[in-house]
């Protein structure tokens, strides 16, 4: 990795402070300490990091955040809501990866088991068809089917992202 133009992105609410909902603006929660201290070494060794949060969308939101990253020690990072090419990994509370060139998640194991977001059509039938195989679509773990998800989580998420009442 070339440190002086590669690097990292790591997402503000959720991921390098606390977030349950939004409160305006102003209000950014208290530091994750394991990811705070993970990006305080990353900068001592010399990666350069930048803050990628949807805030750097609205201006007036930024000086929040940098005062938020003075009070954390991170002073002088960039806050950016944009990749470009060399941005080397992204630290995100949100993103689900993606096997390269398949468009296949990468399912690890966790509290859900399974993207928070629901799998594409195909992905649901793939599953189905395939119980008894290890599918690509899960290179980590056990063998993952759209059953495996919780009741509460899967009701919730089902009137979230249901099909639109016509």
């Amino acid at each position: 990795m070339d440190k002086d133009k590669s690097w990292i992105g790591v997402d503000l609410d959720g991921t390098l402070a606390y977030h349950n909902k939004f409160r305006g603006l102003d209000y950014i929660g208290k530091p994750i300490p394991i990811m705070l201290y993970r990006v305080k070494k990353w900068i001592e060794k010399g990666y350069r990091v930048k803050i990628v949060t949807a805030r750097a969308s609205d201006p007036q939101a930024i000086p929040a955040v940098e005062a938020w990253l003075k009070k954390q020690g991170l002073e002088g990072l960039e806050i950016t809501n944009e990749k470009d090419y060399d941005m080397v990994e992204l630290w995100d509370d949100r993103a689900v990866r993606v096997l390269c060139n398949t468009g296949n998640p990468i399912v690890y194991p966790s509290a859900l088991g399974l993207p928070r977001a629901p799998l594409a059509e195909f992905d649901e039938v793939y599953l189905q068809k395939n119980q008894n195989k290890r599918t690509p679509a899960y290179v980590k773990g056990e063998k993952i089917t759209t059953q495996e998800r919780p009741s509460g989580i899967a009701a919730f998420f089902s009137k979230l992202f249901g099909k639109k009442k016509s």
